[in-house]
């Protein structure tokens, strides 16, 4: 073994390529042999050995450890075989001693492999650790005025995993180890790299305290009162003695100093109490060390190339990291009131200082001025992380934006005093990074100190600082500030100053200025867009339009970087400028047209998948679509073009292009949409057939064929019957097999479709089934929408009847199929509308209809599918119920003869833990012969829905007055005649919801059961009243806004709904009163449900209302 690692060891460290791989993985395999890592402990602890081979055992040892040592470990770096206990505990033993080595990188390497083992073994199989490293802490003593190595090497090993030892054990460990940590770091004469280890290792274990407070609060209640005052005091006294060598520049004492913030930040958040009467104490020396490392900050962080380092035992200590823990314990301390009331007094010294570490650094500006993306993104980890100056702003912020009262007050006064006691300096190449980060703090909270300090003239200090700083030309990147300060200030300033910046910031785009000054002038055009007046822009938009699509190709194009790999905060600014221009200066807009949209369309297909810009040239140029038919035409072609050429692995383009393409279509003129039509629908079909198994292209370019549906059906079934499929409906072959997706010819009902084409056999349309088990994500919830569209429209697109029992065969076989939530509340709303536009062809494939796999009637398939569903809104929930009523007046025999676990269609959706039990239920009602009428159900559902929504004011929407008038003087239900087009599906006089046969209403019975007043009183116990109808309705909408899910023709109530419903609702129960509702049905009602269906009984009763009632 021993040559086999030393080969092993000689090849990593060999700089050919590739040894190193190779000779790790054979080391890998030593590890099953229990003694390899006995082995390579020897090696470690042999200081006879090469230096290089002891630290690569160590190395191997960890990776060892990980892969073989605790089978139990929750990581699943674990392969085995385990580690031998034996084998353990010899490592144990001979690893503690090890601590004492004199080498310090060995000691520290050793310390940290037993943090590693301890993590798995103690203190269970390792008792003996702590107690070795107890007493090796307790070895240390200042009378020798030397540190043994094993002190050193076990305040490091502690270090390590104290964090991993559960609170018990450190409520019991407490007593020996906070008096021992304490004498440690008490000691000067102790070096300080140790002080300043144990006395981290005190504050975890003060963190781990705190974290159990709530479960053990009077242990350590008692701990903290024993002992923590000594370490407060013991706080005091470093900050005393170590302040002084921290600002006259000793960096060796900085790792102590931040160790000590560090600890004090946790006991004054912890354990208030036991700090606040030394908190003013504190605040005087850290708020002094703030005032007198200026000038540190200018040698060693402002101008200086690289960050100043100190060492602290194998931590690297910057000074930078110091300056930020001081600012960082303000911003946790002055959250308190206590500190608060001691900080407001300071804040006139406190403040200017801040202000001096915000100033950026020459390193910082030049490598912004190389890196557009690292100047945009103020935190990113090259730049801003870890930086004084972005902590010293939050600082700031949070005091101005954090607070409340005085302390805010006070804060914006003195930020406020020292921006201008800076802006009344001489700006100079020496002072110029003061006024940049006044600037900047003013800009960053502006509407806070605005709204505090209403009297403050802003307008007055922008002319002051703002204009004299655009004119240094030397300075591009003060200008670039005071561009983004006055942006920011806009809405403050006056109409003359704000176009006098906003002209100053159209010249600055010039590619000759600096990328931060140019990216100042475009954050400033934006902001000043959006607030100025059209007529005060317009002048220069058109240069603007023309312009800023040729800066995206300057900034990206000529650049290294490749744009279609770019996501860029500037690209995204640049078109949200744009998109701000175009909104408030349409005309110009549309005048350029084609010479605006054709650059972006060519930017656009070089984002290709970009998630974020893609959509942002999206909307950009479908703003542009309705106003000029060239641009429609231009963006038609661009769109088509990349359907053709695009491959599934840019579906980002390929859902925008569909986006644009839809836009298109819907806005095109109508004497031009056959030509557009055209154009687009081959190239769509085409893609279809392309990604036939892919759910999200599916989706998208479903759209399309609705909107071409909408607009032109004739157009749409022109490209879409093929001379050589018959009647075969290419959308047809798509819509069948997307809904069953399954392999071609299964899963035909028996009804009118049966023996018909399936889904695999449309005419000679090769149709490519998705892979088995792909499911619901191949279904695309806009189908069933679509599948309703071609049934309505099946005489204008030349669909035959095989066509339309092979869609409602398809929706009906994906119903039994147990779809998704989403899929399966699509399929049931298509039924309900196919039902209430067209019932008698609908009820009647229901009725034939007869599944192969379960022998389930069409009808029953359906009610079982509406059982499970919970619609997103209340609206959904009427319609199905107004369907289910039609159902009803039509006397359809089995639909009185379903069993109850069939009945059931409005219970709450089952879990999927609960199906077997449902299986069974159904199985032993089957068997029972158990009937209840359907309509029960029905009637449950409406009440409920009514009692509800009305409560809710949810189902008033559209027209009130008009409502009203329905409402009581008995006028028939349904859409209103002047429909929006793009909502209305059926502009051609098609039949809508409302008025589609067999749908009860108002003027069915001989009078209106609402027209009575005590019919209106009844009603008002359900949240209806008149002036629940003279008010302004809560979450009400327009018809536009009421369907929105994949539905974008159809609006299913216009200012007729709710009337629709309350007649469907005393039809079904005029049915229900001459019938018996046997005691099982009783009894799964619910106390407030029985109530109701009694008042709904006897406010019929009394109105002796005529309605159809059934044979039964």
């Amino acid at each position: 073994m021993e040559a086999v690692v030393s080969q092993c060891f000689e090849s990593i460290l060999s700089p050919a390529a590739g040894s190193r791989a190779q000779a790790e993985a054979q080391l890998d395999s030593l590890g099953s042999d229990p003694g390899f890592p006995l082995f390579l402990t020897r090696v470690l602890l042999d200081k006879t050995s090469a230096r290089s081979y002891r630290q690569l055992s160590v190395t191997t040892l960890k990776r060892y450890i990980g892969r073989h040592w605790d089978s139990s470990s929750p990581d699943d770096t674990f392969v085995g075989p385990e580690t031998p206990e034996d084998v353990k505990r010899t490592i144990h033993a001979q690893l503690l001693p090890a601590l004492a080595e004199e080498d310090r990188s060995l000691r520290l390497l050793i310390a940290n492999l037993i943090a590693i083992i301890a993590a798995h073994d103690w203190p269970t199989n390792w008792p003996e650790l702590w107690p070795f490293l107890l007493s090796s802490l307790k070895s240390y003593s200042s009378a020798t005025g030397e540190v043994p190595a094993v002190s050193y090497g076990s305040v490091f090993a502690l270090s390590e995993f104290i964090d991993q030892i559960p609170t018990s054990l450190l409520l019991e460990m407490a007593a020996d180890l906070l008096p021992t940590l304490h004498g440690i770091v008490a000691d000067n004469a102790c070096p300080l790299p140790l002080r300043a280890r144990t006395l981290r290792i005190f504050g975890t274990v003060c963190q781990a305290l705190s974290a159990h407070l709530d479960t053990d609060r009077s242990v350590i209640k008692n701990i903290a009162t024993t002992y923590f005052p000594n370490w407060v005091a013991l706080l005091q006294g470093l900050f005393q003695t170590l302040s002084p060598d921290c600002i006259a520049g000793h960096s060796d004492k900085d790792g102590l100093l931040l160790e000590a913030l560090h600890v004090l930040g946790n006991l004054s958040e912890s354990f208030p109490k036991l700090v606040d009467a030394s908190l003013p104490t504190f605040l005087l020396y850290v708020g002094n060390l703030l005032l007198n490392l200026k000038t540190r900050f200018r040698e060693e962080i402002l101008e200086s190339e690289e960050a100043s380092v100190s060492s602290n035992d194998g931590d690297n200590v910057s000074f930078s990291y110091l300056l930020q823990s001081l600012m960082e314990f303000f911003q946790v301390a002055f959250t308190r009131s206590t500190f608060r009331k001691l900080l407001r007094p300071e804040l006139p010294n406190l403040v200017p200082v801040l202000l001096e570490y915000m100033q950026i650094s020459d390193s910082k500006i030049s490598l912004w001025l190389e890196d557009l993306e690292a100047f945009l993104s103020e935190d990113d980890p090259d730049t801003f992380a870890f930086s004084c100056r972005i902590t010293a702003e939050r600082l700031l912020f949070s005091m101005l934006s954090g607070t409340t009262g005085a302390f805010q007050r006070a804060a914006c006064q003195a930020v406020v005093t020292s921006a201008q006691e800076i802006a009344g300096q001489q700006l100079s190449l020496t002072n110029w990074k003061l006024f940049e980060a006044s600037m900047l703090i003013i800009g960053r909270s502006c509407e806070e100190i605005a709204e505090t300090l209403p009297e403050l003239d802003l307008a007055s200090y922008v002319t002051a600082v703002v204009l004299p700083c655009l004119q240094i030309k030397e300075l591009p990147f003060l200008s670039g500030r005071a561009l983004w300060l006055s942006s920011e200030l806009a809405a403050h300033l006056p109409i003359g100053l704000a176009e006098k910046i906003y002209e100053y910031s159209i010249e600055r785009l010039d590619p000759e200025f600096p990328v931060p000054l140019r990216v100042a002038a475009l954050r400033a055009i934006h902001n000043f867009v959006d607030i100025m007046d059209p007529s005060r822009t317009s002048a220069h938009a058109e240069f603007l339009l023309r312009n800023l699509p040729l800066l995206i190709h300057s900034m990206f194009d000529g650049g290294a970087v490749s744009i279609e790999a770019h996501t860029s905060d500037m690209h995204i600014l640049i078109l949200d400028t744009l998109q701000s221009i175009v909104n408030s200066n349409v005309q110009c807009a549309v005048r350029l047209g084609t010479e605006l949209v054709q650059p972006l369309l060519d930017l656009w297909v070089k984002t290709r998948s970009d998630v974020m810009i893609g959509p942002l040239y999206v909307a950009l140029i479908g703003a542009l679509v309705p106003e000029s038919l060239p641009v429609n035409e231009l963006v038609t072609r661009a769109s088509c073009m990349i359907l053709s050429e695009s491959s599934p692995d840019t579906e980002v383009l390929l859902s925008s292009a569909f986006e644009l393409l839809g836009t298109c279509i819907r806005h095109v003129p109508q004497t031009s949409v056959d030509d557009l039509l055209q154009v687009a629908l081959p190239v769509t079909v085409a893609v279809m057939n392309k990604h036939l198994g892919d759910s999200y292209i599916q989706q998208h370019s479903a759209y399309v064929l609705r909107y071409a549906l909408h607009r032109s059906p004739r157009s749409l079934a022109s490209v879409l019957l093929a001379p050589d499929m018959s009647v075969l409906s290419v959308a047809v072959s798509h819509v069948v097999g997307l809904l069953t997706a399954v392999e071609p010819g299964l899963g035909n009902g028996g009804g009118p479709g049966a023996g018909g084409a399936s889904a695999g056999s449309a005419g000679n349309l090769d149709y490519v089934a998705p892979d088995a088990g792909a499911g619901d994500d191949t279904c695309s919830l806009a189908l069933p929408a679509l599948c309703v569209q071609l049934i309505r429209r099946r005489q204008e697109c030349g669909l035959a009847d095989g066509d339309l029992n092979r869609l409602l065969d398809a929706l009906l076989l994906r119903l039994e199929r147990r779809p998704s939530r989403g899929l399966r509340q699509q399929l049931v709303l298509a039924f309900a509308r196919l039902i209430l536009s067209d019932a008698g062809a609908t009820t009647g494939f229901l009725s034939a209809w007869q599944s192969s796999a379960t022998g389930a009637n069409g009808l029953v398939v359906l009610l079982d599918g509406w059982s499970a569903t919970d619609f997103d809104s209340d609206l959904h929930t009427v319609l199905s119920a107004r369907a289910l009523a039609t159902l009803m007046s039509m006397k359809i025999s089995p639909l009185y003869q379903i069993p109850v676990s069939y009945s059931s269609i409005f219970d709450a959706p089952e879990s999927k833990g609960k199906r077997a039990t449902r299986s069974a239920k159904a199985k032993a009602a089957k068997e029972t012969a158990v009937v209840i009428p359907a309509q029960f159900w029905a009637l449950k559902s409406l009440v409920t829905t009514a009692h509800l929504a009305l409560q809710e004011h949810t189902l008033i929407t559209g027209n009130l007055a008009r409502q009203k008038d329905i409402l009581l003087g008995g006028q028939a239900a349904g859409r209103g005649a002047d429909s929006d087009d793009e909502h209305s599906s059926d502009s051609d006089g098609s039949d809508e919801e409302g008025g589609g046969s067999g749908m009860p209403s108002f003027e069915a019975s001989t009078g209106s059961p609402f027209s009575d007043p005590k019919a209106l009183s009844f009603l008002a116990e359900y949240g209806l009243s008149e002036d629940f109808f003279d008010s302004d309705p809560i979450g009400g909408g327009t018809d536009a806004s009421i369907d929105q899910d994949f539905d974008v023709f159809e609006s299913d109530f216009g200012p007729g709904a709710l009337p629709g419903l309350l007649p469907a609702m005393f039809d079904i129960f005029i049915g229900l009163s001459k019938q018996d509702i046997c005691q099982s049905t009783r009894e799964s009602l619910t106390g407030s449900e029985v109530a109701a269906m009694t008042k709904f009984f006897q406010a019929a009763n009394e109105q002796h209302v005529a309605a159809p009632v059934s044979d039964k």
